[in-house]
């Protein structure tokens, strides 16, 4: 899953299967992974940020981001 998040065609099909909800869920409960799969979770997330379509999904996430970030800090 690693190389997926730089590849084009498996972004969108994340962001099409809405991938960045359950990124979002999983940062919400991040006391309950692993510091990798935090790491993980986070530049998955951001990279899927970073796309077009990504980027129209990310008011819908806004606010549960903002407590999640406060909360991993």
């Amino acid at each position: 899953m690693e190389c997926c998040c730089y590849r084009r065609q498996q972004q969108d099909e994340m962001i099409e299967r809405d991938v960045m909800q359950w990124l979002v869920q999983l940062l919400v409960n991040s006391d309950t992974i692993s510091d990798y799969a935090l790491e993980y979770a986070v530049t998955l997330l951001m990279n899927l940020c970073l796309r077009s379509a990504g980027q129209q999904q990310q008011p819908q996430h806004a606010a549960v981001l903002h407590v999640s970030r406060n909360n991993v800090l």
